[in-house]
């Protein structure tokens, strides 16, 4: 009664290398395109994150000068100092608004790339002992 039992793990045994041997050609290539898939996304948040700080920087910048040029423009018209004032102020509040999406879209991001790291790899969070 044993030996149809080691006939029969032995068969599995067989088909079991097969199937590794068999898929071993195909698996490479698919792990490294989802590796190429997920690092090309990572790289478009970076990008994003990288578009929303130089344009939030552009902001401040192009503010700054537009409320000097406003605070300059004093002696020759009080109606364009006020609208260039304004306007430079305007455009400096939206580049601190912009430092602060930032800053949140930073966290988020990172947030998410480590819930992506930890499904990928199966870990679960585990808690900082203090």
């Amino acid at each position: 009664m044993k030996k149809w039992y080691r006939y029969l793990a032995a068969g599995v045994l067989v088909l079991l290398t097969l199937c590794v041997a068999f898929a071993a050609p195909v698996g490479a290539p698919l792990l490294a395109a989802f590796a190429a898939v997920v690092l090309a996304l990572v790289v478009c948040v970076f990008a994003i994150l990288l578009c929303v700080v130089l344009f939030t920087a552009c902001l401040v910048l192009i503010g700054g000068k537009i409320l000097i040029r406003g605070i300059l423009a004093v002696p020759f018209s009080m109606s364009g100092f006020a609208m260039l004032t304004g306007s430079g102020l305007l455009a400096v509040g939206a580049g601190i608004l912009g430092v602060l999406l930032c800053v949140y879209l930073c966290k988020w991001s990172s947030m998410l790339i480590a819930k992506l790291v930890r499904r990928i790899t199966g870990r679960k969070r585990e808690r900082l002992e203090r």
